[in-house]
């Protein structure tokens, strides 16, 4: 979302954005634009075209990502494409008939003589026996290896090495020494890997993956890898995980751009795989699956599997880095903050139309979108709390983000201690929270009409409830809800000066000074409380919601 913004000492708007994740580390800073104009409105105009340049911009940089993922083989990948020649050529360098005598003795009389001559060849580090070999290997594998990479030469040596091997193979056959191993160390290292060794195909990348991480994962984030992961199975399961090529991953991008959207949903593609369902999808014309879902719900989690895979020595390199479909759609336009009036609107609307009783019905549909005004908190974060998640941290009452038995927590950076607004103090909110710690035990819900779906999805009935509020109101936006309260924040975090720093992405539950570095060393609940004071909307009146002084 872009967000104006002016630089201290200037009277030009400007705008200011973080560069996605798989881009930052080529592009430097962030993204700074200024719109040349003073004027609010005229600014605002702007940023359709500030959106296209941004977008552009981080397009190029993920085409350069694609064009060189890396410039080296690592020495596993090198010892792999070795071994994956040495055993395709073997069967060509056995005799398979009988030999007379003297054909006998006149092979291998040539063949050592092969043997000698490949030795001082490969003790020139001449390696022209084995250089087309190891061009074709490259193409083949889809390896984008410049000419001048020193691992191109690694590759070669190894590959000269095997194929010295194969004619002494044949020497060894015709002196009676059938199925001797290689004499070369650094060859026979590359051939340990047996017919039996570990399963190393996607299907079992997918596996290991899904094991290592399935305990860190909210019941969202456990369900969102698996459509993704299905269609990978598919396309991709059986085959060797390292064998995987830009090529293929560039493939099964092309297949997601024609899979039918809500796959699930149709009777027609209940039991097909993601093949046969796109040729379905096809005949029966279901629209497919728009470019954000393919980017965000799709290849944003394909290309988390292939790193982690590396990290975990499985591959040698990401076929899925920096791989997108282009969005015709600006980040801009996929979700609304809810405007000054509309704030006004609904919060002088049922069920905020008087203060609010500590003992009130219903607790949560009153306060947990103030709550979400002020903090920017995520509703599945603020329905989630527990009466044992009120506490006094540093002197002040703070609201502790953890997860529990029923909620998790969508990344270990939203465990935090948000303190109280002191606009939700003015409305008796430490009132309310005072009455649930009395009157209900430590392990129960702080709001009792937010309780979880079948899903395990914390205040979605909740979500659902609020977002017919804003539909019978006519308030109107892209995808207003729950969540544009968290994009408001940002708004009030720019105004503040705040967004993209270290402390108002610690206070959103975001990377970089996340919450488990906030015990001694980091940000403390006064760092977040005084962060808060500075969230203020200017041009909205709650003060029909303060509760009465004692």
């Amino acid at each position: 979302m872009f967000r104006l913004s002016r630089r201290k000492g200037s009277s030009l708007w400007q705008v200011r954005k973080r560069w996605p994740s798989d881009v930052a580390a080529i592009l430097p800073g962030e993204f700074t634009k200024s719109t040349g104009e003073a004027d609010r409105k005229k600014a605002q105009a702007m940023l359709v075209l500030i959106a296209s340049e941004y977008e552009a911009r981080v397009q190029q940089a993920r085409d350069r990502l694609a064009d060189s993922r890396f410039r080296d083989l690592a020495e596993p990948e090198i010892a792999r494409l070795t071994a994956l020649f040495y055993r395709t050529a073997l069967p060509a360098y056995r005799i398979n008939r009988a030999l007379s005598p003297v054909e006998a003795k006149a092979t291998l009389a040539e063949v050592q003589g092969r043997v000698a001559s490949l030795e001082a060849a490969q003790a020139r580090q001449d390696y022209w026996a084995v250089e087309s070999a190891a061009n074709t290997l490259i193409a083949q594998q889809g390896l984008p290896i410049p000419e001048e990479s020193p691992s191109r030469d690694a590759l070669k040596s190894m590959l000269h090495l095997a194929f010295t091997e194969l004619h002494r193979g044949i020497a060894q056959q015709l002196q009676g020494m059938e199925g001797a191993a290689p004499s070369d160390p650094r060859l026979a290292r590359a051939l340990e890997i047996k017919a039996d060794a570990p399963d190393h195909s996607v299907n079992a990348l997918i596996k290991a993956y899904k094991e290592a991480k399935w305990k860190d994962w909210s019941a969202s984030s456990r369900e969102a890898v698996e459509a993704p992961f299905r269609a990978l199975k598919d396309i991709l399961g059986d085959r060797d995980a390292s064998s995987v090529t830009r090529e293929d991953a560039r493939g099964v991008v092309a297949m997601l751009r024609d899979l039918p959207a809500g796959m699930g949903r149709h009777a027609a593609l209940k039991g097909l795989s993601v093949p046969q369902a796109i040729e379905a999808g096809k005949r029966l014309k279901i629209e497919p699956i728009k470019p954000a879902t393919i980017n965000r719900a799709y290849l944003a989690h394909i290309a988390a599997l292939f790193k982690w895979a590396m990290k975990e020595g499985w591959i040698t390199s990401t076929p899925f880095t920096g791989l997108a479909v282009k969005d015709s759609v600006a980040e801009i336009d996929k979700r609304d903050p809810f405007t000054a009036p509309q704030l006004q609107t609904l919060f002088t609307s049922d069920p905020w139309v008087a203060p609010a009783k500590p003992d009130m019905a219903r607790p949560g549909r009153f306060w947990i979108p103030l709550v979400a005004l002020f903090t920017g908190a995520r509703l599945g974060e603020i329905a989630g709390l527990r009466i044992a998640d009120v506490e006094e941290v540093d002197g002040l009452t703070a609201l502790r983000i953890r997860a529990h038995a029923g909620r998790s927590l969508k990344t270990s950076y939203s465990r935090r201690d948000l303190p109280l607004h002191p606009e939700l103090v003015r409305m008796g909110f430490a009132a309310f929270l005072k009455h649930r710690c009395k009157v209900a035990k430590p392990e129960e819900l702080l709001f009792p009409d937010a309780k979880a779906n079948v899903r395990g999805q914390a205040g979605a009935k909740l979500g659902e409830w609020f977002v017919k509020i804003v539909k019978d109101l006519g308030l109107t936006g892209t995808k207003l809800g729950m969540h544009s309260f968290r994009h408001g924040v940002e708004d009030r975090l720019i105004a503040a000066d705040l967004y993209g720093t270290a402390l108002g992405r610690a206070l959103l539950g975001r990377e970089s000074g996340g919450s488990e570095k906030s015990y001694g060393k980091g940000f403390t609940v006064k760092d977040f409380a005084r962060a808060l004071e500075r969230i203020t909307y200017p041009d909205l009146d709650l003060s029909h919601l303060h509760a009465a002084k004692d």
